[in-house]
């Protein structure tokens, strides 16, 4: 329970529970997290986590997830906050791999305009059938390296504009394109 902690001028969660093997759920819920600008590495290799809930944090400011989530086995859960604030990401590499339990992922509130690293976001996330990334606009240019790297996604909400175009892309062909 973090519910006592006073987060309100950290602006850095890097490694904050890497390799927490016993960490099986957590709800961050205080109020004052809404400055943090680096998540990366927060809870990768907690290989026990099955469920996490951030709806309460303010994730607005965030501009780095690299490895946050990843080797995450047993993660089946992720709940985001869905406010109406724009969530500028720019590196993502590896958020999610190998998090080989998790099935479906709504990072629509993510919105990108083609300046963000997704290299390897979800690769060898084997149980992945759904994401939604209306929001993400890729370009050719951009780092896409082995998105979707041994994922068969049954279902991708991906916005129209998206230009990526090697084989384990946006374009995967089991995407599904939706028109802004």
């Amino acid at each position: 329970d973090l519910s006592n902690f006073y987060f309100e001028k950290v602006e850095n969660f890097s490694y904050l529970f890497f390799s927490c093997n016993n960490l099986k759920s957590l709800k961050l819920s205080p109020k004052t997290i809404n400055k943090v600008k680096f998540f990366n590495n927060t809870f990768a290799n907690c290989t026990q986590l099955e469920s996490i809930d951030l709806t309460a944090i303010n994730m607005s400011s965030i501009i780095n997830m690299s490895y946050m989530f990843s080797d995450c086995v047993q993660l089946k859960t992720i709940e985001f906050s869905k406010s109406e604030n724009r969530y500028n990401i720019i590196e993502m590499n590896n958020t999610f791999a190998n998090c080989i339990s998790l099935s479906s992922l709504d990072l629509s509130f993510i919105y990108a305009d083609g300046n963000i690293n997704l290299n390897q976001c979800f690769s060898n996330c084997t149980s992945l059938k759904e994401i939604n990334i209306i929001n993400l606009k890729t370009t050719e240019s951009q780092n896409t390296y082995n998105f979707l790297e041994n994922v068969s996604l049954e279902r991708c909400l991906y916005h129209s504009n998206d230009n990526v175009n090697n084989g384990n892309s946006l374009t995967n062909k089991y995407c599904q394109q939706y028109k802004s």
